[in-house]
Order: C-alpha cells, then sequence, then structure tokens
C-alpha cells in the first residue's frame, strides 16, 4: 500500500468518523423531549374576509401584507381587463 493511498483511506476514516459523531450529538439534541410543557395549538384557518357580495365574484388576492394585496388585486384587474378586451 502506497504512502498516498494510505492518506487517503486516514482521511476517508475521519472523515466518516466525524460525521457519524455529528448525525449522532445532532440526532441526540434534536429529538430529546423538551422539559416545557407544550404549545397551544393555533387556529388552522382565519376567519373568513367580510366581502360585499359574502363570496368572491371573479378571483381573490391572498398576502401577508395590504400593499402586496393592493399590487395582487390590481394585476387581477389589469389582466381581467386584457382578457375582455382580447374576447
Amino acid at each position: 500500500m502506497s504512502s498516498v493511498s494510505r492518506a487517503r483511506v486516514v482521511v476517508l476514516v475521519v472523515v466518516l468518523v466525524c460525521a457519524a459523531v455529528g448525525l449522532g450529538l445532532g440526532l441526540w439534541y434534536g429529538l430529546r423531549k423538551s422539559d416545557s410543557p407544550p404549545e397551544e395549538p393555533q387556529a388552522l384557518y382565519n376567519p373568513p374576509s367580510p366581502s360585499r357580495e359574502g363570496k368572491y365574484r371573479f378571483a381573490a388576492v391572498a398576502a401577508d401584507h395590504e400593499e402586496c394585496s393592493q399590487i395582487g388585486k390590481y394585476v387581477a384587474l389589469f389582466l381581467r381587463k386584457n382578457r375582455k378586451e382580447r374576447k
């Protein structure tokens, strides 16, 4: 066995041992049961949005910020207007 291949084997064994130790520690600390009480479950759905029609007439835009909702509404209206002009 040459010194180059022996060095490769040593490096490979060291890397595999480090990976195994890291995986073991990660699983040990990640899967431990916590001592804190469980959190309250959050609601799965938000309450319905009040709209004038009681339902969405053409489309709906949902976003996390009001400005994003306005942009989405503008795009939806723009696409709807273009679709009517093409017919």
